[in-house]
């Protein structure tokens, strides 16, 4: 039988794989991994004991979500990345795209994500689209123009000036930051 785990902190490939092989040690038969989640398979109908999985979990940095809740903000968190990265999602408003996903009213979305982080959803969007930014500054010789509309930005003048607010810089002195730091290898 499938057994669906959620995990809670799978942002990159690295972690997938990483959740992967933890799992694959402790003797599980893993059957699909994707950011948020792993399914496993047993013989029987009940899944398996997580204790020492929440452990080896918790010291890579992720975490075994078990309430609704939970599940709820790691949906949203994902749902947010995923906005910002795909252009078809970004047909709609994140409101809406949130709101059809999980077939719940954007408001009570919203004031849990509040509630529960300590911060708008308004704000995480916001840090993630930087942090996002961020990287294709440091790894990418795309333009400006090319990095904002990548990121679902209105313009680039727009990008700039919340780059800036968010990280007292513009991106381009953020570029260029990075440029002169020492490679390590």
């Amino acid at each position: 039988m499938e057994h669906l785990v959620r995990i809670k902190g799978m942002v990159c490939p690295r972690c997938i794989q990483t959740v992967k092989t933890l799992f694959m040690d402790l003797g599980f038969t893993v059957t699909g991994v994707e950011l948020g989640s792993l399914t496993y398979r047993t013989d029987d109908e009940y899944p398996r004991d997580l204790t020492l999985v929440r452990e080896q979990l918790e010291e890579e940095g992720f975490e075994v979500l078990d309430d609704k809740q939970s599940r709820t903000i790691a949906r949203l968190k994902q749902l947010v990345d995923e906005w910002i990265q795909q252009e078809q999602a970004r047909k709609l408003t994140l409101a809406a795209y949130a709101s059809d996903a999980l077939h719940q009213n954007y408001h009570s979305l919203s004031t849990l994500f509040s509630d529960t982080q300590g911060l708008t959803l308004e704000r995480y969007l916001i840090s993630r689209r930087v942090e996002l930014a961020r990287q294709l500054l440091a790894a990418t010789q795309d333009t400006l123009a090319d990095i904002a509309d990548r990121l679902g930005y209105s313009s680039s003048h727009h990008f700039s000036n919340q780059f800036k607010r968010e990280t007292g810089m513009t991106p381009s002195q953020y570029r260029q930051l990075v440029r002169e730091m020492p490679q390590t290898a």
